[in-house]
């Protein structure tokens, strides 16, 4: 089977975070990446912990929220005051 060339961004401190972790682990970031690509094409699902850090802003983590939450129930937060009401009870930004 042939290798094929995958390029995308990441911020500069992921990466250098992700690489460190993966030579702890005694592996290289290639690796890794393999590895986790490997895992979602396998189960065809994508596994991940996201913690509010993870999110650039206030929006991006209602918006996150707000389909973890219809995901847990479809019937959930159909109408725009709904999903207003629901922001509003979510932890604000310190």
């Amino acid at each position: 089977m042939r290798d094929a060339l995958i390029q995308f961004k990441t911020r500069m401190q992921t990466k250098k975070k992700a690489k460190l972790l993966a030579e702890k682990l005694g592996l290289d970031l290639s690796a890794v990446l393999n590895a986790l690509l490997e895992e979602f094409v396998r189960s065809k699902r994508l596994s991940i912990g996201l913690s509010e850090e993870w999110f650039e802003t206030m929006e991006d983590l209602a918006f996150y929220k707000i389909a973890e939450e219809r995901k847990r129930n479809p019937k959930t937060l159909v109408s725009l005051a709904d999903m207003d009401k629901f922001i509003e009870t979510l932890p604000r930004a310190k």
